[in-house]
């Protein structure tokens, strides 16, 4: 529900519904980062954010859920760093590199800077 929201542009539903989630999930911390920075709370979903990566290794959430916070956030570095990060580990939600519109100004990039056999 919160990606059909947020592809409407619904953002505050979309956190409404985060907010009935379990608080403690990690991997609903890193789509509510997401959702934050979509909605413009910047400084909240930089700390989040900040709280997810700095424990990650201890306990990891999917990769590319924080690379969408940082690129709604205009990070494209940090981005990167994630997107490599969901590759290496396999993480299921990088089947999505290829379906989900939110990935397709990076492509070329994608394709030409980050994963080539080159």
């Amino acid at each position: 529900m919160v990606y059909a929201y947020l592809r409407t542009g619904r953002a505050a539903d979309a956190l409404a519904v985060l907010d009935k989630g379990s608080p403690s999930s990690r991997q609903l911390q890193a789509v509510r980062a997401w959702v934050l920075a979509e909605m413009g709370s910047r400084a909240a979903a930089q700390a989040l954010l900040s709280n997810l990566e700095s424990s990650f290794d201890a306990d990891p959430v999917s990769p590319l859920m924080l690379a969408r916070a940082h690129v709604k956030l205009g990070d494209v570095n940090g981005a990167f760093h994630w997107l490599d990060e969901a590759v290496e580990s396999r993480d299921s939600y990088a089947r999505l590199l290829t379906v989900d519109p939110l990935w397709i100004p990076f492509a070329p990039t994608l394709v030409t800077r980050r994963w080539s056999d080159d």
